[in-house]
């Protein structure tokens, strides 16, 4: 697919099967994949931006997940009620 531009992320590339889209933000090199299953949202990955002093945040429950030390932000969104679940390859949240 050639690439296109919208807004601030562009279309950088995506996959009917397995169902993923790969947007980028280019100036601080972020990076957002979304993935889909039977047609529905059913996954959306984050990838840390490149430039350490970006103008960028990403907040979840209004918690910066980027800058934040992984340790503090599992704590404070379990006190906010979300489900933490660690595996031995990783760990997520569920509201």
């Amino acid at each position: 697919m050639a690439e296109s531009t919208r807004g601030l992320l562009r279309v950088a590339s995506s996959d009917p099967e397995p169902g993923q889209i790969l947007l980028k933000h280019d100036a601080p090199g972020l990076n957002v994949m979304l993935g889909f299953t039977k047609g529905t949202l059913s996954g959306v990955e984050l990838f840390r931006f490149l430039d350490e002093d970006a103008d960028v945040r990403v907040l979840l429950d209004g918690l910066d997940v980027f800058r934040t030390p992984s340790a503090d932000l599992f704590e404070l969104f379990a006190q906010r009620g979300h489900q933490i679940t660690t595996t031995s390859v990783s760990t997520s949240c569920r509201n």
